[in-house]
């Protein structure tokens, strides 16, 4: 056996501090004091299982069950503005401790060289977001298989606009007490500028003709799906309809122009 004791100071102010251990194929075991030290503990210093019980602040804890727990699946095309509510949503309730899953994160942890992929998607957003998806519908099995055990509150960040696909992941979350689409519709326009601002900052390019398939196919989320509730983000829910069907017709539109362009 060795053994390893390093001595650190830290100022936590007022915060409370939840010491945690990272570690890869090595066993060990944490003195909290039920054993005596190897060297003399600093002056002023004690063991955790001495300190006092109103010294020690709980930990914040997630769903004790399932039937408690929350699962929220984002709406909306690429570029919507998905991402950026759920990291929103998330800081704003840090008691839920949701675990955010999605393609778009998948993909931030790739890396080149050691390197993150940034301004590095054009051209290639066909491969990487099928190997996203791969990685991700992994995810959903060892999720599966634990959320008994380890119940947790999830949000799943993808476009999610094909009706089937929705029905088909959420019978994984059947089990869950809430079962939230939170949908976010913008118009055309806005569509544009958040996409070119993406690319422009980000790199992320997601081809026009996947984008105009997910318009195409567009359909919004009905209870009758799996859901217990659905919220409308930026348009209320008429409006998000009425641009939903807008850009169904667009699509209808361009198609009857390439039959009468063939011909």
């Amino acid at each position: 056996k060795q053994w390893y004791q390093r001595r650190v100071a830290i100022t936590a102010g007022k915060k409370p501090l939840f010491p945690s251990v990272s570690t890869k194929n090595i066993k060990f075991l944490l003195n909290f004091g039920q054993q005596p030290t190897k060297q003399p503990l600093l002056d002023g210093y004690k063991m955790i299982a001495f300190t006092p019980a109103n010294q020690i602040h709980p930990c914040i804890a997630g769903p004790a069950t399932l039937a408690e727990a929350e699962f929220i699946m984002m709406v909306g095309l690429p570029a919507a503005g998905k991402s950026t509510w759920c990291e929103s949503h998330a800081a704003a309730h840090p008691d839920k401790r949701y675990n955010i899953l999605g393609t778009n994160l998948i993909m931030e942890k790739m890396k080149i060289t050691g390197l993150a992929r940034k301004r590095n998607y054009h051209g290639r957003w066909e491969e990487l977001i099928k190997k996203a998806t791969g990685i991700l519908n992994t995810l959903f099995k060892v999720v599966e298989q634990k959320l008994e055990r380890f119940p947790r509150n999830i949000i799943l960040d993808q476009t999610n606009v094909y009706e089937s696909a929705r029905r088909r992941k959420l019978r994984n979350f059947s089990t869950f007490g809430r079962k939230v689409a939170v949908v976010i519709v913008n118009s055309g326009e806005e569509l544009i500028k958040r996409n070119a601002k993406r690319e422009k900052e980000e790199g992320k390019f997601v081809p026009e003709s996947a984008v105009m398939e997910m318009k195409a196919n567009f359909r919004t989320p009905v209870l009758s799906e799996g859901l217990t509730e659905i919220q409308f983000i930026e348009m209320d829910e008429g409006a998000a309809k009425k641009q939903i069907d807008d850009f169904q017709k667009r699509k209808k539109y361009r198609l009857r122009l390439c039959v009468d362009t063939t011909a």
